[in-house]
C-alpha cells in the first residue's frame, strides 16, 4: 500500500475566521520542512534520484 500526504495552505481572515484563499500543494505530496518567508513557500522535497532531497521554493498566490 502506497502512503499519500496530500497538502493544502490556506489564507485565514482573523475578523472572520474562514479561509480567503486556497492553494493546492498535491503536486508536492511528501513536502517536508515547510517554511514561508516574504510570500515565498521553502520546503525540501526528494527528487527521486538516489533518495536526495532538495530545497523548493513556490511564491504563494495572493
Amino acid at each position: 500500500m502506497k502512503k499519500t500526504l496530500l497538502y493544502t495552505l490556506k489564507r485565514i481572515d482573523l475578523q472572520t475566521g474562514t479561509a480567503t484563499s486556497v492553494m493546492d500543494l498535491s503536486g508536492y505530496p511528501f513536502a517536508q520542512k515547510m517554511r514561508i518567508h516574504n510570500g515565498v513557500l521553502y520546503f525540501i522535497y526528494p527528487t527521486g534520484i538516489n533518495k536526495r532531497k532538495a530545497l523548493y521554493q513556490v511564491r504563494i498566490e495572493e
